[in-house]
């Protein structure tokens, strides 16, 4: 599968991988925040230990920084996207003529995974278009 890149994501990703050492898989950038998806196994290696690659990244990107770690099943994909919560399962259904991830999380958590204005059903449904085409929604439940 084919992922362009422009310019300044070729800069983001060598930056990232000067600091971590970590191999990027792919970058999404957005005004808010840049998500990294590398390698599988090497989250570890990217977040740092106590977190200071992160906290690094952040200061010289002035931005919120995510790291998603590659699998090559959409479950377990779709599982590190949403890795900051209670995540007890992941199924791939077919709703309404389109293959959805129903992601079910722990109730209290519910909203935060959402997002505020759906924000992180949007990014998820955005790194997915890129990794996993066939799967058109993101549902939390």
């Amino acid at each position: 599968m084919e992922i362009r890149l422009d310019e300044g994501t070729i800069k983001l990703i060598a930056l990232f991988e000067s600091v971590t050492r970590a191999e990027v898989r792919d970058c999404i950038p957005s005004d808010e925040r840049v998500v990294f998806i590398v390698g599988k196994g090497q989250a570890g290696a990217a977040i740092g230990e106590r977190g200071e690659n992160i906290h690094r990244l952040r200061e010289l990107l002035r931005k919120n920084v995510e790291i998603v770690e590659w699998a090559e099943v959409a479950e377990a994909f779709v599982r590190n996207i949403f890795h900051a919560f209670r995540v007890s399962e992941v199924k791939i259904e077919r709703r309404k003529g389109r293959n959805t991830a129903v992601v079910t999380v722990a109730p209290g958590e519910k909203a935060r995974a959402i997002g505020r204005e759906g924000r992180n059903l949007r990014q998820a449904r955005n790194i997915l278009a890129r990794h996993f085409r066939d799967i058109e929604a993101v549902v939390i439940a």
